[in-house]
């Protein structure tokens, strides 16, 4: 597929990496790692959810931490979001994505955070991070969704490969905020993309 028919049947997608790509070249992040007022000032922060910090349920979106991760998700956005969108529409992609992120983001808030912190645990960034980034929970809601439609045999072990990689991660190299919620987003997306699409032509 040439660039311009990516372009033209996933310009979400397309753009989302543009924005993220060019963001990290302004900011350094895509030569270094992400300065921390960068990550405090426009990253999520489970601890603070007031309205004026709302906005960073969107700016944390397009921000990643260093080289490694704007690499990674690049691709994982075109292999999630930009499958979803070249399949199934831009309208639904962008509504997926956006819903996955900010479900999941609460959600693992409410799951995770809030009962580390009322049972008394110090706060560690891998838990409660000062200032989450990245777009991957978006990303795994579309995964979620597009692997949700495949036939039964392909679709149980493309959900098993994911759910064991995932598991993986979190024994391996735990860093429980992102790591749980990559869990939840991958299966709120599946959920919404059922209740939010289920009934409607493609």
């Amino acid at each position: 597929m040439t660039s311009r028919r990516w372009f033209l049947r996933a310009p979400l997608t397309t753009c989302l990496d543009l924005a993220v790509l060019a963001i990290a070249l302004f900011n350094g992040s895509a030569r270094a790692e992400l300065v921390p007022f960068a990550a405090q000032a426009w990253g999520f922060d489970p601890f603070q959810i007031d309205l004026a910090r709302w906005p960073t349920l969107v700016t944390g979106v397009f921000l990643v931490r260093n080289p490694p991760m704007l690499v990674g998700i690049l691709v994982f956005l075109a292999l999630s979001v930009g499958v979803y969108e070249t399949r199934y529409g831009t309208g639904r992609a962008a509504t997926l994505f956006g819903l996955s992120h900010v479900v999941t983001l609460l959600a693992t808030t409410a799951l995770l955070v809030y009962p580390m912190h009322f049972a008394g645990m110090p706060r560690l960034s891998d838990w409660a991070p000062a200032g989450d980034v990245g777009a991957s929970f978006g990303g795994f809601g579309c995964l979620g969704g597009w692997m949700r439609r495949l036939e039964r045999p392909v679709r149980l072990r493309w959900i098993g490969v994911v759910t064991l990689a995932l598991v993986a991660k979190l024994v391996i190299y735990p860093e429980r905020f992102g790591d749980i919620g990559h869990a939840i987003a991958f299966f709120a997306g599946m959920l919404l993309d059922r209740l939010l699409f289920q009934h409607r032509t493609a």
